[in-house]
């Protein structure tokens, strides 16, 4: 289960990372709908059992020889070991089981609060329209004097909630406009969204990033809610829409499974600047869907990799010959050798050698008996460019007059 939480949460940090960096030029090139999808890309890739074989460049199907030199290390002896006695599994556990009760106990007192304050919405003619074109019957909407009002709560029976001075506060038109605005929400399926970022977020407690991308679904659900409903809207009503949106809530801390209508620059802006166009829309969801299509394959996986492949020194290759005391493997990360090194002097120094996955090693055709606690084995591989880290990025594994192994 630790591994798999470690992998995917290396795999989905770095498809996260992918969408922020890409999601604005998206965003303003094709649309604000368009780029919340992006987040189905990291939603996706944590699903995944396994990732398909990316197809290669055609630059890699030409095969490099690689260099053949030997060569002696002499550093200085240091051991290298990771801990194995922490219970990881049950922290994650309980970090988990934590962050769930205190979800749930927010929204249970946000409700409390909600339904303390609720009253039934007598909505004028305009507004009961706006309700029969969304198939939304009126009793499902009330008014409340809680702050931050309005906003759209609920998940089986959404509901909404307006400020208890809606009518009075805003104009006719703007209430319209708010009001679809929350509807929109609903229709759209924007609080299930929610509850899957919160859902991220409780297995994921551990991982700053993914913190950071729910709040990032969220700006992204309202720029696409927005978008959503000024899509029919003319330049006029876009302007309105924009101060409703700018005057329409105030400020609050709030359950994370509710849509509020708020309120912010950027999303003004993006208002007055949106034209709506089919074309661009399509342009942009097969653009999407090409770099989703990639990036869910083993590409990460080998950029990871290649990113590992830094800390060794690429351009030397060295030969050592020592015994196996140690063999660990496991079927999503390096596996390792541990050897014990004669140096210069004759004294036996630890070093730890860096192989493939498991399921890689089965499939090159590794034989077991490489790793065999004191057998002794001849390795070439990179060394690391820090000093006195004894550490080798294998090429090939011999076992003199035995089995062998290559990259």
């Amino acid at each position: 289960m630790s591994n798999w939480l470690i992998a995917t949460t290396l795999d989905t940090s770095l498809l996260i990372g992918l969408v922020v960096l890409i999601r604005p030029v998206i965003r303003r090139g094709f649309g604000a709908r368009v780029a919340y999808g992006l987040w189905l890309i990291p939603l996706i890739g944590a699903l995944l059992p396994a990732r398909p074989t990316r197809p290669a460049l055609p630059f890699e199907a030409i095969r490099l020889s690689g260099a053949e030199i030997s060569g002696q290390i002499y550093s200085a002896a240091e051991s290298w070991a990771t801990p194995s006695t922490v219970a990881w599994e049950w922290l994650w556990l309980l970090g988990a089981a934590a962050l769930l009760a205190i979800q749930i106990l927010r929204i249970a007192r946000f409700g409390v609060r909600v339904r303390a304050t609720a009253a039934a919405f007598g909505a004028p003619p305009h507004l009961l329209a706006v309700l029969e074109r969304f198939r939304v019957r009126a009793k499902r909407v009330f008014t409340t004097k809680l702050d931050g009002a309005p906003f759209a709560m609920g998940l089986m029976n959404p509901e909404v909630f307006l400020p208890d001075d809606f009518l009075a506060r805003f104009p006719a038109d703007e209430q319209r406009w708010i009001l679809e605005h929350e509807l929109t929400h609903i229709r759209r399926g924007d609080l299930w969204g929610r509850l899957v970022a919160e859902a991220f977020r409780v297995v994921f407690w551990f991982n700053p990033i993914i913190h950071l991308a729910v709040r990032a679904v969220r700006q992204d659900q309202e720029y696409a809610c927005d978008e959503a409903v000024v899509g029919r809207c003319t330049g006029e009503e876009r302007y309105r829409y924009g101060k409703a949106l700018i005057f329409g809530s105030l400020p609050q801390r709030s359950a994370s499974l509710v849509g509020f209508f708020g309120h912010g620059k950027e999303r003004y802006v993006m208002l007055g600047k949106y034209r709506k166009s089919t074309v661009r829309t399509l342009v942009g969801t097969v653009v999407c869907g090409m770099i989703g299509a990639y990036s869910l394959t083993s590409a990460p996986f080998l950029a990871a990799q290649d990113a590992a492949s830094a800390g060794y020194d690429m351009k030397s290759v060295v030969e050592m010959q020592g015994g196996v005391f140690r063999f660990t493997w496991l079927p999503d990360e390096d596996s390792t050798l541990g050897l014990m090194v004669p140096n210069q002097a004759g004294k036996l120094e630890e070093w730890t050698v860096v192989l493939e996955p498991w399921s890689e090693l089965k499939q090159s055709g590794f034989d077991r008996t490489l790793g065999t606690p004191g057998g002794a084995v001849i390795v070439t591989g990179h060394p690391s460019l820090v000093p006195g880290k004894h550490r080798l990025l294998a090429l090939t594994v011999t076992r003199p007059g035995g089995a062998a192994w290559s990259r």
